[in-house]
């Protein structure tokens, strides 16, 4: 499972309600929620990580997301304490039984060795408050279990779909959207005009998702924030030019690109052992 945390599901085009960010986020705000998220799920064996983290910010479905600010905020809090971290979203570590993935109530728990994760399904990570730990052949959290070709549909702003067994469902309402019929996809769709493409209106991001548009102010997402041509759909908030979604290390610095902005985090200062393949890593892990 450690391996599908740090994939994300991605995949939504994603968008806010003006009114929806409480207050805006800061660049290295993004940057430590992404440091401290990713270095206690996993460390950098097989190649980079954070690089990943950074390029799916911008969708719902992830680890870690610009539209989830309060769970943002929770990392940076957190800082170098895994322990605080993985409960920000949704996630504990520890003693487990038996070996592999299986269901323990509304828990999701990856097993090996006799230690794992486990994930919290109801509330975890973007998971709705009616999911649980749904015992398929291949379990994981959704709302219940549904048949093969069962086809996607729309329940209020929520799209659902199967996938081997378990009906999933996301509130498209939490990236400021609703659920659109589109055909046979269940899909995340604006509520506004009808559109053809996303654009920039001034500081404000008109993303255009199933032929509809929904808008937020990159202001007040984002402290100092305004609207780029880069990102989903070609149009996103942003900091400044696009610098690439990478991750490097200088010496025990993690040196990172957040949406045009340049972040440099100390690892060591910020309480990791170093930085390793552009990620602050602890002394052993699991932390």
């Amino acid at each position: 499972m450690i391996a599908v945390v740090i994939a994300g599901c991605g995949g939504h085009s994603s968008g806010n309600s003006d009114a929806q960010m409480a207050r805006a986020l800061a660049a290295e705000d993004i940057a430590r929620a992404c440091v401290n998220a990713y270095a206690c799920l996993a460390p950098p064996i097989d190649g980079p990580t954070l690089p990943d983290c950074l390029h799916k910010l911008d969708d719902g479905d992830t680890v870690v997301s610009i539209y989830r600010p309060d769970q943002i905020r929770c990392l940076v809090a957190a800082g170098a304490d895994c322990t605080r971290a993985r409960a920000c979203l949704g996630y504990t570590y520890g003693a487990c039984a038996p070996n592999g993935t299986h269901c323990d109530g509304d828990r999701l728990v990856d097993c090996s060795g006799g230690m794992g994760l486990t994930l919290d399904c109801r509330h975890g990570l973007w998971y709705p408050g009616d999911s649980t730990c749904v015992a398929a052949s291949s379990p994981a959290c959704g709302i219940g279990t549904c048949a093969p070709n069962t086809p996607e549909r729309c329940d209020g702003t929520r799209a659902l779909r199967c996938n081997s067994g378990v009906l999933l469902a996301f509130d498209c309402a939490q990236v400021g959207a609703t659920c659109n019929l589109d055909g046979t996809s269940a899909q995340c769709a604006g509520s506004g005009p009808a559109c053809t493409g996303s654009r920039c209106d001034g500081t404000k991001l008109v993303r255009c998702a199933g032929g509809h548009e929904y808008a937020y102010q990159c202001a007040e997402m984002f402290a100092g924030g305004t609207c780029v041509d880069y990102g989903i759909d070609g149009h996103s908030c942003g900091f400044g030019p696009d610098c690439g979604e990478t991750a490097t290390c200088s010496g025990n610095t993690s040196q990172l690109c957040v949406f045009g902005a340049q972040i440099s985090i100390d690892c060591v200062a910020s309480g990791y052992a170093g930085c390793d393949l552009g990620s602050c890593v602890t002394a052993t892990f699991p932390p």
